[in-house]
């Protein structure tokens, strides 16, 4: 039997909700305060997807992409700092890209399926 739930929503939202959905399969743990911000550096990353990955990465982590964060999230510099510090520590972030599989580029549609054996 297969179930599909339609998520409607757009590609300001989208991370967002992918990180809420995917949330519990992350290891190590997101506070909220690193998911916001991941998924606002996921939405970033996605704008700059027609970019070459070692150019994307110095734009990625730009001041004014970070201007942009913060203003997005209402935080400040010192905790935008911390957070990514955190991310860091964690694994999210390498040197200056996000972790490879969780840097999705969506199209129009994107799937996510979960397999359950009842055994």
């Amino acid at each position: 039997m297969e179930k599909i739930i339609p998520i409607k929503t757009d590609i300001d939202r989208f991370f967002i909700r992918y990180l809420h959905i995917v949330r519990p399969l992350l290891k190590p743990h997101l506070s909220n305060g690193e998911l916001k911000v991941f998924a606002e550096l996921l939405r970033i990353n996605n704008e700059y997807k027609n970019i070459k990955p070692e150019l994307r990465g110095k734009l990625l982590f730009d001041y004014d992409n970070k201007i942009i964060i913060m203003d997005n999230l209402g935080i400040s510099y010192n905790t935008l700092g911390n957070i990514f510090m955190a991310l860091r520590k964690k694994g999210y972030i390498v040197g200056n890209t996000i972790k490879k599989e969780l840097a999705i580029i969506p199209d129009k549609e994107f799937t996510i399926s979960y397999k359950f054996m009842i055994q």
